[in-house]
């Protein structure tokens, strides 16, 4: 037991989990506060005095954070005051991204499968994650549920020492004889182990279990809004050291076949004896199991580790079949369905085998074989309910897929109509969802949460995991990139869950779109790499998608062979399948792609993706053809594609679609303003629905504008360097680094006085002489406003004849001109502008660092005005790294920066420089980070050693952290300061905790 101080955070934090859980990794993670751990180790009354002692010591705002492997007494419970808030397992657990970085960062394990199979054996159990990537990392990865279950094991002797040690005897013996349960509730407990007056200790015992994390909510029921649980498996293989005896399991086999649970009432039945009742059931239900998500275990019970058995009965033969397909293993599903192919083909095909086996054909990308198996049944034997609206429901899917818009929208809506009048939430959820797959839009959204809703209430979570898949798909249509993730996570782990292959394949790949556009680039290529490894297992088209979508990413980050690759294999394989879906996209990315350097491969693939596109992907043509043109030198025709494409993304309701036409009618208009509507029109959409990289690129071009403001060109500057940090190299051919943002040229004054012109700097020999360089120098501190001739006579040579100096200021004028265009292609007024009036830089294609950092610091203050820190941090730290010194200050003729046009822009830099420093420690203050804002503060002083702003700010910042010894040395430097300039000493009172304002 230990307590310390740490960081705070807020009220009363009790973290109560099982051992090995990261309790005391979450607490170091915590902002500051008092630390009180290890509480179980102590008897109840010297938990309550402790707990009361560190209750009193604590400021009023200060927290506590306390940690034990029980739940806490009541009596102790009973003196934390004010609000508690409890941690448990659920929030200590590992994500499976969090499994797949541990194997990867620390034991160099990158099977993309491993993190998903791991965190199921383990519940995302931190200490059991560890112990699992050891054994993997020693070659025991084929196994490793029976590995680490064995007697002996470094996991089983940790289980038995450090967690089943620290738990009450009641709870040990209630896990061990759960143990080999598929599904666990208070109720089946009940039912199935002798209670009598032990009832109340075995309901205590479940609670606890619950709150340490041996016990975790049953994954498919939670997926289902149902409040089963299970053994975290690991556990509950450790602990099953011998079978229960036979009558436990027909008890728990009798109470799960009544309470809609079958598979866990075969397996039951299974371990009881009771084949006759498997058989049944299996034949019965089976299409139930196999949505309920429980196809790996049909496939284990009825197979073990072999092959199909001959001797089936052909009902169990069929749901074999079903869970063949949806566990990927499509070419043994068709060796269980053959039997029953053959006795169709002699005597007819009825609906619901024509639909299972489509699936299969389905599930490996071949369409137009799952078609015409489809069609084999005639129509006049199709069902008006059950499997008949299911074969129409699929039937309009697969003719979706292939182009076939009229056929899927008339079967959609017939399938629709009989599952409605048969009230059947199967038939509904199937039925929603081919009505979904042939609409946009808000229209799509709503039915696919109709479906959503109907298949929860037919519990069948093997279409739960595919609708959200599909929601995945239309948030990512509507722009909304947040959501898209949240609910393309939420399709992963369910399809993780019940593992229909196609689904995860789909949900795989959608997740991996949305990480791309919120600019997560190293996930979504993790995802994808997954989507690869699965779609090996179910036929080599399955891999188009995945492919696809890696040459998306490589497209964002400009990364042009990779991504070439990774698109041309995705065509190969869906031109063989005929997925039009995953075809039309990656020939438009190919174009989009390789535009710039293969006119040829561009233009065939755009014109094909045009050929072959249905409507609802005609915009994906449409933009690609357009950059062909545009390439080419067609910016009419480029403009009239864009328009079609807009035109048909807006009547799709598809945002995403709208906002990538806008921009190429944005690049293909030569009048800049409706080019910058265009622009702004599709950044609204990329920047409202939280793609950030989308619209950091849109802010680049706005800012590379002719006639971009100077507040446009920074946000342009900002976004530049936000896309190269998420390793962004080019955007539509331009590179990032070599193409800066707004201007044509650039002066730097801060520090050391520069020209660079077309991305190099002008060599010395190229001014002539040191007067060329002072007249840039004097107009570039004037910041766009005109310098008069005389003025500029006076500045360049002061003791000379005026009437001498108005003709050598001419000629260094054209002599200026000439270094700024060397090339002569412009008018001579493109950069230096003259009129009656005098001369001035345009600064619509000069840039300036002094205006620029001016610029910025005012940008960051506003941001700070508005509350907004991050992005106030992020400005007014590009100002602090700017600054890399005054203006002129390098300059060897040192009388010069004395004259009043170089004094005036120097003064302002600075305080600038200083202000934003000033605002910088507001912002870390604001965001409890106290050592930063303290370091800047103390950098302040070292500029200016009397401002007393700062002193304050720092003593209150050291304050606040309960810094107190560095508090008073800053006040007594403070006072120092203040008597050396004979101002009045600074209040003790400063020095006295005080409560926190917003600021």
């Amino acid at each position: 037991m230990t307590v310390h101080g740490r960081p705070r955070a807020s009220a009363v934090s009790v973290v109560v989990a099982a051992a090995g859980y990261g309790k005391t990794a979450w607490v170091e993670a915590q902002p500051e506060g008092r630390v009180l751990e290890d509480l179980h180790t102590l008897d109840p009354a010297v938990q309550v005095d402790l707990v009361r002692t560190l209750l009193a010591e604590r400021t009023a705002d200060e927290p506590v954070l306390l940690t034990s492997r029980l739940p806490l007494e009541p009596q102790v419970r009973g003196h934390l005051t004010g609000p508690v808030r409890e941690r448990g397992p659920g929030d200590l657990a590992l994500t499976p991204q969090a499994v797949a970085a541990v194997l990867a960062e620390e034991y160099a394990l990158t099977d993309p499968e491993l993190p998903t199979h791991v965190h199921a054996l383990t519940g995302g159990w931190p200490t059991l994650v560890h112990l699992a990537a050891d054994a993997a990392a020693r070659g025991l990865a084929t196994d490793l549920a029976g590995e680490l279950s064995r007697p002996g094991s470094a996991a089983s002797d940790w289980l038995g020492h450090d967690v089943l040690a620290s738990l009450p005897a009641e709870a040990v013996e209630l896990a061990t004889a759960v143990a080999g349960l598929e599904l666990i509730t208070p109720e089946l407990v009940g039912a199935v182990l002798e209670q009598g007056d032990s009832a109340p200790r075995q309901r205590a015992a479940y609670d606890l279990l619950l709150r340490v994390g041996l016990l975790v909510p049953h994954p498919r029921d939670r997926l289902l809004g149902r409040s089963g649980h299970q053994l975290v498996p690991l556990v509950a293989a450790a602990l099953l050291a011998e079978e229960p005896h036979a009558e436990l399991w027909q008890r728990a086999a009798r109470w799960y076949d009544a309470h809609e649970a079958p598979f866990a009432a075969v397996s039951a039945y299974a371990r009881a004896g009771e084949d006759a009742r498997v058989r049944a059931l299996l034949a019965e239900r089976g299409t139930q199991m196999v949505a309920n998500g429980d196809a790996a275990g049909i496939v284990r019970l009825v197979c073990g580790t072999g092959p199909t058995p001959r001797d089936l009965d052909p009902g169990v033969r069929r749901t074999l079949g079903e869970a063949l397909t949806t566990r990927g293993e499509g070419y043994a599903a068709l060796g269980a369905f053959a039997p029953l192919i053959a006795t169709a083909e002699r005597e007819g095909w009825d609906a619901g085998l024509a639909v299972r086996v489509s699936a299969v054909h389905f599930s490996q990308g071949d369409l137009t074989t799952a078609r015409a198996v489809l069609d084999r049944v005639p129509p006049a034997v199709l069902p008006d309910e059950g499997d008949g609206v299911q074969w129409r429901a699929i039937r309009a899917n697969v003719a979706s897929m292939l182009g076939a818009d009229d056929e899927a929208r008339s079967l959609a809506a017939e399938a629709l109509r009989l599952a409605e009048a048969a009230g059947d939430p199967a038939c509904l959820a199937a039925a929603h969802q081919a009505i979904a797959k042939t609409s946009a839009g808000s229209r799509k959204a709503a039915h696919l949460q109709l479906a959503l809703t109907a298949a929860r209430q037919a519990g069948d979570a093997v279409a739960v995991a595919r609708i959200l898949g599909n929601q995945t798909y239309s948030l990512l249509a509507a722009v909304r990139c947040g959501e898209a993730v949240t609910v393309g996570r939420e399709a992963v782990r369910a399809t993780e869950l019940v593992r229909p292959m196609g689904a995860l394949i789909a949900a795989l790949h959608n997740l991996a779109e949305a990480l791309t556009r919120t600019g997560e680039y190293d996930e979504a290529r993790w995802h994808l790499r997954r989507t690869a490894a699965v779609s090996q297992r179910t036929g080599p088209s399955r891999g188009a998608a995945s492919l696809c979508g890696l040459g998306d990413v490589h497209r964002a980050l400009g990364r042009r062979e990779q991504g070439r690759a990774a698109y041309q294999e995705a065509i190969s394989l869906s031109r063989t399948s005929r997925e039009l879906q995953v075809l039309v996209p990656a020939l438009a990315g190919l174009a989009r792609l390789v535009v710039e350097d293969g006119p040829e491969e561009a233009r065939a693939a755009a014109e094909e993706a045009l050929e072959v596109a249905p409507e609802a992907l005609t915009p994906y043509a449409l933009i690609a053809l357009g950059w062909v043109e545009l390439a080419g030198g067609a910016r009419e025709l480029a403009a009239d594609l864009a328009s079609q494409a807009v035109a048909a993304a807006r009547d799709q309701q598809a945002l995403d679609l709208l906002a990538d036409a806008l921009e190429l009618a944005a690049e293909a208009e030569q009048d800049p303003e409706p080019a910058r509507a265009a622009l702004d029109e599709a950044l609204s959409i990329w920047r409202g629905g939280g793609a950030e990289p989308d619209a950091d690129r849109l802010e680049v071009l706005l800012g590379r504008l002719e006639g971009a403001d100077r507040a446009t060109r920074t946000r342009g500057r900002q976004a530049a360097e936000r896309l190269q940090r998420l390793g962004v190299v080019r955007i539509h051919g331009r590179s990032l680094v070599d193409d800066p943002v707004g201007q044509e040229i650039t002066v730097s004054l801060l520090g050391r006085f520069e020209v660079t012109v077309g991305g190099s700097p002008v060599a010395l020999p190229a001014w002539k002489s040191r007067q060329a360089r002072t007249l840039v120098k004097v107009l570039a501190a004037r910041r766009g406003r005109p310098v008069s001739r005389g003025e500029l006579c006076e500045i360049l040579w002061p003791d000379d004849d005026p009437v001498k100096t108005s003709h050598r200021l001419s000629v260094l004028l054209t002599t200026v001109r000439g270094v700024l265009d060397p090339g002569k292609a412009w008018p001579p007024d493109r950069y230096v502008v003259s009129d009656s009036r005098g001369l001035w830089l345009d600064l619509r294609r000069v840039g300036i660092d002094a205006v620029e950092l001016l610029a910025d610091a005012e940008h960051g203050a506003e941001l700070l005005a508005d509350d907004e820190l991050e992005r106030a941090s992020e400005v007014l730290a590009g100002v602090d790294a700017s600054f890399t010194g005054e203006p002129f200050e390098d300059d060897p003729f040192e009388g010069w920066v004395a004259e009043d046009w170089a004094v005036a822009l120097r003064e302002e830099t600075r305080s600038a420089w200083l202000r934003s420093l000033r605002h910088l420690a507001t912002v870390a203050t604001r965001q409890g980070r106290s050592n930063d804002a303290s370091a800047i503060l103390v950098r302040l002083l070292g500029v200016d050693p009397y401002d007393e702003r700062v002193h304050r700010g720092l003593v209150r910042t050291l304050v606040r952290a309960g810094r107190h010894g560095e508090a008073r040395r800053a006040f007594e430097r403070w006072s120092e300061a203040m008597t050396t300039v004979d101002a009045p000493p600074p209040d003790p009172g400063e020095l006295v905790p005080r409560p926190r304002g917003p600021g």
